[in-house]
């Protein structure tokens, strides 16, 4: 695993953590704090496979976190905007140059 693939999973991991940490009864249910974690576990998966990742998808989590919460200062948004970052420069090695 090549060191841009190893930092997605260490990102996605940290959100999925984080989650855990503010949200713990929230990612039970659904909504959107699931619907993130979800994100993040399918994220962790493709990885592994060397799949590419919707970015897109990873990019409205952020929409959808400060759409639920109203907090626009949280940790977690930078996290998330730092993993989206990643996966599309992942993408572009994945696919030779297209972007997802």
């Amino acid at each position: 695993m090549n060191q841009e693939a190893l930092e997605i999973k260490i990102n996605c991991q940290q959100v999925l953590d984080n989650l855990k940490t503010y949200f713990p009864d929230h990612i039970n249910y659904n909504g959107t704090m699931k619907n993130i974690s979800q994100t993040f576990e399918l994220a962790l998966q493709k990885i592994d496979k060397k799949e590419t990742l919707d970015v897109h998808f990873v990019r409205s989590c952020v929409r959808m976190f400060v759409d639920d919460t109203a907090d626009y200062m949280h940790p977690l948004i930078g996290k998330m905007e730092k993993t989206a970052e990643l996966i599309e420069g992942y993408n572009r090695r994945v696919t030779g140059g297209n972007n997802e």
